[in-house]
């Protein structure tokens, strides 16, 4: 929200410089994210003097060349008549790159950001200003000639001062939070920096009281909608002339960001800003009806909306509404959406002459709801979906028609016609002064809660040692319970005021969280292999993941999606059922740019529940990719080979020892997102956990990876170190040397590996201390469907250095058993 302080000193008598109001104000939960001087006040327009004239051919434009002082120069263009050969050596405000001045050209009030720009081939990075585009006066006649003696670099806000009723001002960017919606206006704004610097808030707006009548004859207002409608209030004005609103009025709305229309919609704007009210104007002579009814919108209804014109052409399509939008409606037809947005063919024209001003309060969640459905933010209701004070309806009623009486000549008839079915009943709330200093950690007395609550609106109805009962203002819905009231307190009274303190409580039992800490150990085995962490969305499309199936979706019906009611955008509307899918779109992100693509993720999967009611199941899944070279290039090995299944697989089984999972193998598997024959399971304690690949190159199309080969694993975690032991053998290292031998072995090519090496274990006993498979290897001189296993063996005792008798015999009892359960032989 843009805030002028000329504005905000109406209602408030603060004089502190600019960035001594946005410190406080940032402070308190305000974030103040730029300071704007405009005019005079413009830290980029300084004293300059002018060193040279130059005519421009064949225009009445002259090139001048200013010193900005401490060795700058600047160059401008300017059509000024007061400008010619005979000012050189004369100084002048010229405004720099990054100054803000009133737009003398334009013919409504509007800024002008001054911007280095070129003329004809000349570039020209200053402006040379007069005393209207300083916001001094209207004078617009010619450039400002400055007084001798000033000093050259000066900024024009030392060497002039500006006095009466200028244009130029200061303005505060304030980020305004979601529970900050009574600092969405003018009086909100001076409200909170009244009570945070200890200075009067004074609410004098000159509004003349207006007749109310609930069952006013001269207009029906009626409300179906009572829940989400609390109050409507209307009020009619005849003989109204449309035409520019006042100077004064232009400026402010300007300088607040709002786009000068015409008086009639220039006071609805200004009031809301103003108020914080969200105001609308309908041009009575075309409303259906004498009447109003507010009312939800009716299945199939539509209705054309202000902002669906471009150029005096409807959009071809009027909005669709639904049951969750509230409607204004006039003779039963819909005149505008409830808090968000007018009609179009009820909206004030040159040629209206008389008005419906409109000024009405409604359920903040209702008004969400209609901003969601419609995708239309606009002003108002971004003030209604925060909250507004019912009772600001006839006020700001009042206001506006002193206002357009002033600027429109406007005539009120009759009495203002408000519907207010269930008066908001005034709150109050009792809180402890204990509580409330346990809370912030600052010792307060109920006087010192009290005046800071009271400088913020509040009213102090008792007080005592140890309580104070204060009134809610109804501008304060989001002050219900002491933690709120806390809130307020320290804001007011400083942050400065808290003080480290040591806690006077015992520090609660550290516990151990052995699921997390076999979590980390997972993590940290990943980042000692070489793979990145990665942390990505849970949310997904159903359409995104299904590229992982790699076609066979047609097959079977799609699974089903956690999906969100309300989601965020249309890329975040269901959660994930995978790891995979967020892990291969990283990949995608990075495939242009990176040869080498190696990334783990430890995250949450979500599954629905079959039975109604019952919360998803969440499941914490690690996934893995590898893609690329195995290492990154060196000076050594410049073209290091590719990564392949078994530097996967590698790694997962590095995993697994580390966690001293004992009873695990990986299986032959297939389906997707797997390459046939290059995919395998995860078997842990004789479940299946998991599985890992190479990524199917139907995937690999669908992710527009072209022909990247890409490793994947994916596995629950939690199974995995639900087999995870703290307690596992140790095995005292010898003194005495191993023996070691080779062992080639011939079997047919369907026994796995694993069963070889498994059973030469079982075999052998303790004494073997290290098998490794280091050859695999076919050929005709074995025979068809025989392949050749070569393991390397290593043997050694604790107590004594091993014979070749013992060794021997070992081998034979390697040997019996291979034959008789795998048919091995050996080579």
């Amino acid at each position: 929200m843009r805030v002028a302080l000329s504005w905000i000193r109406d209602f408030n008598d603060c004089d502190l410089p600019a960035e001594e109001i946005a410190d406080i104000l940032t402070r308190a939960g305000l974030e103040v994210e730029s300071i704007d001087r405009v005019g005079v006040y413009s830290h980029e327009v300084v004293v300059g003097e002018i060193l040279e004239v130059e005519d421009i051919d064949g225009t009445k434009l002259r090139k001048i060349e200013l010193d900005l002082g401490d060795d700058q120069r600047a160059t401008a263009v300017t059509g000024a008549p007061n400008i010619d050969a005979s000012i050189v050596g004369k100084k002048v405000p010229v405004a720099t790159p990054g100054a803000i001045l009133i737009d003398a050209k334009s013919e409504e009030f509007a800024l002008l950001d001054v911007a280095a720009r070129d003329f004809r081939g000349i570039a020209s990075n200053a402006v040379l200003c007069s005393l209207k585009e300083l916001g001094v006066s209207d004078d617009h006649s010619g450039v400002l000639v400055l007084e001798d003696d000033m000093t050259v670099g000066d900024r024009i806000a030392k060497v002039l001062e500006p006095s009466g009723d200028i244009a130029a001002d200061i303005v505060l960017e304030i980020a305004i939070l979601p529970n900050y919606g009574r600092c969405l206006s003018i009086v909100g704004m001076a409200r909170e920096i009244a009570g945070l610097t200890r200075t009067n808030f004074k609410l004098e707006l000159a509004a003349e009281p207006l007749p109310l009548d609930p069952k006013c004859k001269s207009f029906d207002v009626k409300i179906e909608a009572p829940d989400i409608a609390p109050r409507y209030s209307g009020f009619v004005l005849k003989g109204v002339e449309v035409k520019p609103s006042p100077e004064w009025m232009q400026r402010r709305l300007a300088l607040s960001g709002l786009k000068p229309i015409n008086n009639l919609v220039d006071v609805t704007n200004y009031v809301m800003l103003e108020l914080g009210q969200p105001m609308h104007a309908f041009d009575l002579d075309t409303l259906p009806a004498q009447n109003i009814t507010v009312r939800r919108a009716r299945p199939g209804e539509t209705m054309y909306t202000l902002d669906q014109v471009t150029e005096d052409t409807e959009a071809d399509e009027p909005r669709e509404l639904d049951e969750s939008i509230l409607l204004i409606t006039s003779g039963d037809e819909p005149v505008a959406v409830a808090g968000v947005m007018g009609g179009l063919h009820s909206q004030v024209r040159d040629e209206t002459k008389n008005l419906l001003l409109e000024s009405a309060n409604f359920d903040f969640i209702a008004i969400r709801k209609a901003m969601s459905k419609l995708k239309l933010i606009t002003d108002s209701s971004t003030r209604f979906s925060r909250q507004v004070d019912p009772s600001t309806t006839v006020v700001a009623i009042q206001r506006s028609v002193n206002l357009l009486r002033e600027v429109a000549g406007a005539e009120p008839e009759g009495a203002i016609a408000d519907c207010y079915p269930t008066p908001a009943q005034r709150r109050s709330l009792t809180v402890k002064v204990h509580d409330i200093s346990r809370t912030i950690g600052v010792q307060l007395t109920s006087e010192e809660v009290g005046s800071a609550l009271a400088r913020l609106g509040f009213t102090i109805e008792e007080s005592d040692e140890h309580e104070v009962t204060i009134g809610i203002p109804g501008f304060r819905p989001d002050v219900t319970q002491t933690a709120d009231v806390a809130e307020e307190v320290i804001r007011i009274i400083g942050f400065d005021r808290l003080e480290p303190r040591m806690l006077h409580e015992p520090l609660p039992r550290q516990t151990k969280n052995p699921q997390w800490e076999l979590r980390k150990k997972v993590r940290g085995a990943f980042v000692g292999c070489g793979l990145h962490d990665c942390v990505n969305y849970s949310l997904t499309t159903p359409a995104a993941e299904a590229r992982l199936l790699a076609g066979e979706a047609e097959k079977g019906e799609e699974p089903p999606y956690v999906t969100l009611l309300n989601p965020g955008s249309q890329e975040r509307s269901s959660m994930r059922r995978t790891i995979l899918g967020s892990l291969l779109e990283n990949v995608v992100r990075n495939h242009r740019n990176r040869e080498r693509i190696a990334l783990f993720e430890i995250g949450s999967v979500f599954l629905p529940e079959k039975s109604e009611g019952k919360l998803p199941l969440e499941v914490q899944r690690a996934g893995v990719i590898l893609s690329g070279p195995v290492a990154h290039p060196t000076w050594r090995e410049p073209k290091p080979r590719a990564s392949e299944f078994h530097d996967l697989k590698g790694i997962v089984v590095n995993v697994l020892e580390k966690l001293h999972v004992a009873d695990y193998q990986f299986v032959p598997a297939k389906g997707a997102p797997y390459h046939p024959g290059v995919a395998a399971a995860l078997v842990v304690n004789g479940e299946a956990v998991g599985t890992l690949g190479q990524i199917h190159p139907n995937v690999i199309e669908a992710y527009d990876l072209d022909d990247r080969v890409v490793f994947a694993a994916d596995f629950e975690v939690d199974k995995i170190t639900a087999s995870s032991s703290s307690l596992y053998p140790f095995r005292r290292i010898s003194r005495y040397p191993a023996v070691r031998q080779d062992l080639a072995l011939v079997v047919n090519d369907d026994v796995p590996a694993a069963d070889v090496l498994q059973a030469i274990q079982d075999a052998a006993g303790p004494l073997l201390t290290e098998i490794r498979l280091f050859d695999l290897f076919t050929g005709e001189q074995l025979g068809e469907g025989k392949k050749s296993l070569a393991f390397e063996l290593a043997f050694c005792a604790e107590d004594r250095s091993l014979a070749e008798k013992e060794i021997n015999e070992l081998r034979e009892a390697i040997l019996g058993p291979l034959e008789e359960k795998l048919g091995a032989v050996i080579r």
